[in-house]
């Protein structure tokens, strides 16, 4: 028999057969109440037969049966005619428009009916007759006679529990039970086919009918779990319901439809939740809430199907479907009426899927991006706009308030600072979607104006570091925008805010990247008429800030402009140019420049004498730089070129004065008396005249004009000014008559110097060293004593002021000083009686000690090594002194013995003293310091101390194996 193949539930509503689906059947139902509530209806699809003539078939199995005498083989004969009858009735019923299956109407099965009856009652225990109940239950069906086909079923299924046909007639029975509103039995039956698993055929549709079974009992949640099922086994991969067949998407729809009213009896969205937390996850859960959520927006229930998809969206951010959901919340207010709750939907549509959400990084699916980005590029320009439109509105609200209060974006009174704080946030937002939509679609046409948007809202909040970002980016990045010159004119503007906000330590930077925007500007829109005034600041600037290079660039460019600037500015700039150079040290450039600028001024303008002295000072530095390239010759004749480019310069005093120097510097003498004498007759009163003498006193002592050197330093030294060249020229003065051999006139203007300038003290100190030199040459041991201890004075007094050459001379002085204490202890005689004269000798022994002591403390090795000798040499020569000293008279020969004992006791301290300090000044020799006085003392060791000290050096052997 023709095998029917079922794609969905075959239920039978009034008047409809069990076993095919009319018309009337297909039609699903959508009543406002459970009991009217039907499951959809779908077609059976019987299987594609083979064109055979049935009638031909029955005709030649009923001649078979006049032949046949086997019983076996007749009874096989019978049920296969039962069949053929069956078959035949079944393709006539298909090929009629309509068939009438009412009892009144021609018993079209009835043959069959007839044949299988006479079967199971000729033979009831024949063990095909679950085949011959199955077909008699389908032909009761299809003539109309339900409560005999229902009867077949209940027996096939009693009494062939292991027949193939037991789950399709339980299925059957269900199906019958279920239209005549017996749901408890109908899901028993049903359920005896699910146990049967989809070996059976019929599991799908047992599924599905047990799940309405359920509902219609009432059983809302457990019928979920039926339906779940269902979808489990009917839904593609892909949850795509374009993927389905016509029938199997009837069909999701309707479990989907059901399921939907099945939330609304129990907890709405959170039964849904709960379901999906039961059987777990699916991958069609999205459509679960989605077919949900539209249901309940054709009940108008806006709200509820708005925390349907908001539900979703929280349980799976990152889902494809989660936007779609989104999308679906913003669309049911708009539908809802809901205004004022669009737009923070709108806004977490940005920020949930936006280029800073996870989701956006993640989202691989191409449709979905694209759905996406089609979104957020209408959001983000809305909510940009909206926030930007409103923080205007706050600031003119501000700008219009009146007693601290000012009007809010509802038109309600608030505070000033309230609606100032509110304005700052509007702003802020505005700005945050204007970089959102960069962000988003950086190649769009609306870029460059949302970049400048946002730099317009940044310098609105005085957030001025992001408007200059905003503002260079729109002006400089965006070729052809048509509010470049705007915004790179407008990041100008946020500099000098910036500035004038700024900590004194920052501003330099901030001036330096204005600077830079400037150039920018004047660069990218030359032909802006804004670009010569920015240009010209630029280089101010850039001159103030002494970054002279890039001051030149931009004013000659300025320079360069087609058209020419007009002459002030023009002016400015050869002058930014001019100073700049000047600055740099390109002293020749700006000599050109100077004289450029004076061209361009008028004769009556104040700063052209300021000008003529920068002109001079460039030509006079051009000197400068030949001397430090060593080129004199060439400096002398720059500083001489000052008197003839700018006769009246002030510097030319110091041009002619310079090349007077550096003439007398290159031996040049009767150039430089000529220039000088020049220089004292045309500027008599200059402050350099007064060292004019002390040139000429040089000049003339260069040429051996001694006399009218002499001359000039007398001169110099009375009559100066300047009490430092009074004392350098009386110095020099004296120098002169020392070098000329005229002693005497030489030691009296040494000693007018010594006497009138005890400062600077370290060459008052060389004055008086000269002078005891100069008496000593003289013979003159008195005053040359006396100039001796002025210098050791000088020094003394100086204190740590002193310097090293004052210490040195000091040093010497004091040693001959000591010299001499030294020689008047030698020369006292120990005479008896020993008391007195041992008084004496030892005063002045102390005196010596003293003395030398005083010049050892100066630190100079020569001169401390000799007082360390010399003290050693007092102390060996009071021990011999001692010893040799005048014995008394009218002592024998033991008292003799006894006194010469004491001398000794007496002379020996003094000589382990003297061992003492010769051996301290030999140990300098273990420092590097070995001079004559050091030697001198290894020679007293050798006499005071000849055990130790009068030996032949051993030089120690080393093993070579020790290197």
């Amino acid at each position: 028999m023709r095998v029917l193949t079922l794609t969905a539930i075959a239920v039978v509503v009034s008047g409809c057969s069990l076993f095919s689906g009319s018309e009337e059947s297909r039609r699903a139902a959508d009543q406002p109440t459970i009991a009217d509530l039907k499951p959809a209806i779908i077609e059976d699809q019987g299987e594609e037969t083979v064109n055979i003539n049935i009638d031909e078939v029955i005709a030649n199995y009923t001649d078979l049966l006049t032949v046949v005498e086997d019983p076996e083989t007749r009874t096989k004969i019978l049920y296969r005619l039962a069949d053929l009858q069956m078959i035949r009735n079944e393709e006539s019923s298909v090929t009629q428009e309509v068939v009438d299956y009412s009892e009144g109407s021609a018993a079209y099965f009835a043959v069959a009916i007839s044949a299988y009856e006479g079967l199971l009652k000729k033979y009831p225990n024949r063990a095909e007759n679950d085949q011959v109940l199955y077909q008699l239950a389908k032909a009761y069906d299809l003539e109309g006679r339900r409560d005999d086909s229902f009867k077949a079923l209940n027996r096939l299924v009693k009494e062939y529990p292991r027949s193939s046909y037991f789950h399709e007639a339980q299925f059957r029975r269900g199906e019958i039970l279920f239209t005549n509103g017996d749901y408890d039995a109908s899901q028993r039956a049903f359920e005896s086919v699910i146990r049967g698993g989809a070996k059976t055929g019929f599991e799908q549709q047992a599924l599905y009918m047990h799940g309405w079974s359920l509902f219609k009992q009432g059983e809302y949640e457990t019928s979920l779990d039926s339906f779940v099922k269902v979808l489990d086994l009917v839904m593609p991969e892909s949850d795509d319901l374009d993927a389905l067949s016509k029938e199997s998407r009837t069909l999701v729809e309707d479990q989907l439809r059901v399921m939907g009213f099945a939330f609304n009896y129990l907890d709405g969205v959170d039964t849904v939740t709960s379901l999906f937390a039961r059987v777990g996850a699916r991958s069609y859960e999205h459509l679960i809430y989605q077919q949900y959520g539209e249901l309940l927006v054709k009940e108008e229930r806006y709200t509820d199907a708005v925390s349907v998809y908001r539900r979703f969206i929280e349980l799976h951010p990152l889902s494809k479907w989660s936007p779609y959901y989104q999308e679906r919340v913003i669309q049911t207010l708009i539908v809802a009426g809901f205004g004022s709750s669009v737009l923070p939907e709108k806004a977490a549509f940005v920020k949930n899927y936006g280029v800073t959400s996870d989701f956006y990084w993640r989202q691989q699916d191409e449709k979905v991006k694209t759905f996406t980005a089609e979104k957020l590029r209408v959001y983000i320009d809305e909510l940009a706009t909206h926030h930007h439109a409103a923080a205007q509105t706050l600031d003119r609200n501000v700008a219009a308030a009146r007693n601290g209060r000012a009007k809010g974006l509802d038109g309600k009174e608030i505070s000033a600072q309230q609606a100032r704080s509110a304005m700052r946030d509007e702003y802020a937002s505005a700005a945050a979607y204007y970089q959102e939509f960069v962000d988003t679609f950086p190649q769009d046409p609306k870029a460059p104006q949302m970049v400048f948007l946002r730099g317009e809202t940044l310098f609105a909040v005085q957030r001025y570091e992001e408007a200059i970002v905003a503002y260079e980016k729109a002006a400089y990045e965006y070729k052809g925008f048509a509010k470049g010159a705007e915004a790179g004119y407008a990041a100008i503007t946020a500099f000098d805010e910036l500035a004038s906000g700024a900590a004194e330590a920052e501003r330099e930077q901030i001036e330096l990247r204005k600077i830079e925007s400037q150039i920018r500007f004047a660069q990218s829109y030359a032909s802006d008429p804004r670009a010569g005034a920015v240009m010209a600041s630029a280089a101010e600037k850039l001159f103030a800030m002494k970054d002279y290079p890039r001051a030149i660039d931009v004013a000659q460019r300025l320079t360069q402009r087609t058209p020419p600037p007009d002459n002030a500015s023009l002016l400015g700039a050869w002058l930014i140019i001019s100073h700049s150079q000047f600055e740099l040290k390109q002293y020749a450039e700006a000599e050109k420049s100077y004289s450029r600028v004076l061209a361009l001024m008028s004769a009556s303008d104040k700063r052209r004498g300021e000008i003529v002295e920068l002109l001079a000072a460039s030509i006079y530095k051009q000197g400068e730089l030949m001397l430090a390239a060593n080129d004199v010759n060439g400096a002398i004749d720059q500083f001489l070129r000052v008197g003839q480019a700018a006769p009246s310069a002030s510097v030319r005093a110091n041009a002619d004065y310079d090349a007077a120097t550096y003439m007398l510097q290159q031996g040049q003498w009767d150039r430089a008396i000529s220039v000088l004498n020049s220089f004292r007759q045309r500027y008599p009163n200059h402050e350099l005249a007064k060292d004019v003498p002390a040139k000429l006193a040089m000049a003339y002592r260069n040429t051996e004009q001694w006399d009218a050197a002499a001359g000039e330093l007398a001169v110099i030294s009375q009559s100066h000014p300047d009490g430092e060249t009074r004392r350098e020229s009386l110095l020099l003065s004296a120098e002169l008559y020392e070098k000329s051999g005229q002693t005497q006139k030489a030691i009296d203007t040494y000693r007018d110097y010594a006497n009138s300038y005890p400062e600077p003290a370290d060459i008052a100190a060389e004055a008086g060293y000269t002078l005891s030199e100069l008496y000593a040459k003289a013979n003159d041991p008195i005053k040359q004593r006396f100039w001796l201890q002025k210098v050791v004075q000088g020094y003394d007094a100086a204190g740590s002021k002193g310097s090293d050459r004052m210490r040195y001379l000091a040093a010497k002085s004091s040693s001959v000083l000591a010299d001499d204490a030294f020689i008047q202890f030698k020369s006292i005689k120990l005479t008896a009686p020993l008391q007195n004269s041992l008084r004496s000798k030892q005063d002045a022994m102390k005196r010596a000690m003293a003395a030398y002591k005083k010049t050892a403390n100066y630190r100079i090795a020569e001169f401390t090594t000799r007082s360390s000798y010399r003290m050693g040499e007092i102390y060996s020569q009071l021990s011999r002194d001692l010893l040799d000293s005048e014995r008394p008279r009218n002592l024998n020969e033991l008292e003799l013995e006894q006194y010469q004992l004491l001398l000794e006791e007496q002379a020996y301290p003094f000589e382990e003293n003297a061992i003492e300090l010769h051996e301290a000044n030999a140990q300098r020799s273990w420092s590097g310091v070995y001079d004559e006085w050091v030697k001198n003392s290894f020679e007293a060791l050798k006499k005071l101390f000849p055990a130790r000290y009068k030996k032949s050096e051993e030089i120690p052997e080393f093993s070579e194996n020790i290197l």
